[in-house]
């Protein structure tokens, strides 16, 4: 059993670690929304100094999403007759 004492410092590393986590969370936060104000306005965020138009960023964006998500299980492909019936 934990004493007094024990328990205290033990609350304060907990409050440490947590304030750290939320910083860290919130630092991750602000570089994502600042990637997709970039994003969205055609940025180039490959640093080549060329810029890409919003609408092409965009479906690049949407493009990348995908292929990451998936991967190589849902390419486009035609539909068959028998996914057709299902």
């Amino acid at each position: 059993m934990r004493s007094i004492e024990e328990a205290k410092i033990a609350m304060a590393l907990d409050g440490i670690i947590f304030e750290a986590f939320c910083l860290n969370f919130s630092s991750d936060m602000e570089m994502m929304k600042e990637r997709f104000a970039k994003l969205l306005l055609g940025e180039d965020m490959s640093g080549g100094g060329k810029g890409v138009s919003s609408a092409l960023a965009l479906s690049n964006a949407i493009t990348n999403l995908v292929a990451s998500v998936f991967g190589e299980q849902s390419r486009l492909e035609p539909i068959t007759d028998y996914t057709m019936h299902l």
